[in-house]
């Protein structure tokens, strides 16, 4: 047990551990038997420009890393096949009510044509939690597995889901219509991952039924099921070398889904988007790229309709043993042509393998308005107002500690 749990924490190590294999994959074929308390904490010293040119500068977080504290276990059955979990609970660790209360989604921008099931962002497992089978048969994991959708978030660009990223913002997953809120996975879902395929590739696919019964608001303890659109992913996912690249093709089925007040919703709630995107080393050099389409079945130019096409480069260099610096351009281009980019430099220096200290600077131009407003009493989806409202610039520096 000791082994195996020293085995694990080496692994945790490599300061991203969740994010060291596609989202919600199979544990490592080098882990024991054991549990393992994971994650980190993320808080820095910041600035941040609101809509209209307010700012507000003090102790910040989340600058590089999602803070979060995870249980994570596997237990060899054997003949080749272990069993796993995973129970993660994201925190904000700048505020002392983490209160582990799970909240009902009632969010008015998320109900009907695309209900999750999402919890607040400092409940009690409120990231990925599953458990899973791996085998000779590949991997299959079900509960609110993470996707293939973040995958490809991860492998574009360098600065994960934080600052710079574009993550929802520019590069959305399916039924990112509403605003900032990006879909990294799915309540009641199941992913399977393929054995490789050829050297280097995996197939991903998750699938989630569609629950038209319920209204949105009537979250069952029983068995966490409320009103829910229906999930079909497809991805390929390829690792060798110095390559690393990844194909996905994401349908979120959101017709006839009932609202808060049990109306069914109207149709045209039906998105697809279609993913491709990658990264290759060069030396010290880290090339990123991605590209992204995401529609809906409304007809261009009708209300409502989504068609959003999104694009990023980012780079990252290996400037000294213990510092990495990197830059990320993010650009998204609407259904009437408007434009939002998200631009970004930032460096980290390792002060171990679990430590790192950081510096991020961000600018948002969100003329398409897919940026949630932060100004108090403001309304609607995003910076959109009068000249000079659709500007943001982030900036901190920070200490990022995994566990």
């Amino acid at each position: 047990m000791k082994k195996s749990l020293v085995a694990l924490a080496t692994l945790a190590a490599t300061s991203v551990f969740a994010q060291q294999l596609p989202s919600g994959a199979n544990p490592n074929p080098a882990w024991g038997n054991g549990v393992l308390i994971t994650g980190g904490f993320d808080l820095g010293y910041g600035s941040l420009t609101y809509k209209g040119g307010n700012k507000y500068t003090g102790v910040m977080h989340n600058g590089t890393y999602t803070s979060q504290i995870d249980l994570a276990g596997v237990q060899d059955l054997g003949g080749g096949m272990k069993a796993d979990f995973w129970f993660e609970s994201d925190i904000i660790p700048v505020t002392q009510y983490n209160t582990g209360v799970a909240t009902l989604n009632n969010n008015a921008a998320l109900t009907g044509t695309n209900a999750t099931g999402a919890q607040a962002a400092s409940t009690w497992g409120n990231g990925q939690v599953k458990a899973g089978l791996s085998g000779s048969f590949g991997y299959l994991a079900m509960g609110a597995v993470n996707n293939a959708a973040l995958d490809f978030n991860q492998m574009s660009q360098p600065f994960g889901t934080a600052y710079g990223s574009g993550y929802g913002i520019t590069v959305a997953t399916v039924g990112n219509g509403y605003g900032a809120a990006a879909k990294v996975r799915y309540d009641n879902s199941t992913r399977y991952l393929t054995p490789q395929l050829m050297p280097g590739l995996i197939g991903s696919a998750v699938f989630r039924g569609k629950n038209t019964n319920a209204a949105n608001s009537l979250f069952s303890s029983t068995n966490g099921l409320q009103a829910q659109s229906g999930i079909t992913e497809l991805a390929l996912i390829y690792r060798n070398g110095p390559a690393t690249a990844i194909y996905v093709n994401q349908k979120d089925d959101g017709n006839g889904i009932r609202g808060a007040t049990g109306a069914v919703a109207t149709s045209g709630a039906n998105f697809t988007t279609t993913s491709v995107g990658g990264n290759y080393v060069v030396g010290a050099t880290t090339l990123y790229a991605g590209y992204q389409i995401q529609k809906n079945e409304l007809s261009s130019g009708t209300t409502g309709a989504v068609n959003n096409k999104a694009s990023r480069l980012g780079i990252r260099y290996q400037l000294t043993p213990d510092m990495t610096v990197s830059a990320t351009m993010n650009s998204l281009t609407d259904i009437n042509s408007k434009k939002t980019t998200a631009n970004a430099v930032g460096a980290d220096y390792f002060l171990s393998k679990t430590t790192a200290i950081y510096g991020r600077y961000e600018a948002v131009n969100d003329a398409a308005g897919k940026l949630a407003s932060t100004d108090v009493g403001a309304t609607g989806a995003g910076f959109v107002g009068t000249a000079g409202d659709n500007n943001r610039k982030r900036i901190a520096a920070g200490l990022r500690v995994t566990f």
